[in-house]
């Protein structure tokens, strides 16, 4: 485990909001970007607009910091979705996070 802040994070993976890649990169770890409040596809009721907007290296300020941000994930749970809908519930807010 890594500690971040009073937060413990497996050293493997893990979701949580925004505020943790800062955390993260100031204390030398690398750190994948997945904001559970906007880049959940599952939350329908999050404009694309929002999911557009969500910044992965807000509150980073040094370079050296910024290069520690790999990359972002987006993620859809399947309660909400089936095949019938699946694309069309993905793809437009998975498009606009890749914007």
């Amino acid at each position: 485990m890594i500690s971040v802040s009073e937060i413990s994070i497996p050293s493997k993976y893990c979701r949580l909001g925004p505020g943790v890649c800062p955390k993260a990169v100031a204390k030398g770890f690398r750190c994948i970007f997945s904001n559970q409040g906007v880049w959940y596809l599952d939350h329908l009721n999050v404009p694309w607009e929002d999911v557009y907007t969500a910044e992965p290296l807000e509150g980073i300020h040094k370079a050296s910091e910024k290069k520690l941000v790999i990359g972002g994930e987006v993620c859809m749970w399947g309660e909400t979705a089936d095949t019938s809908d699946v694309q069309q519930t993905i793809w437009p807010r998975a498009a606009a996070a890749a914007g």
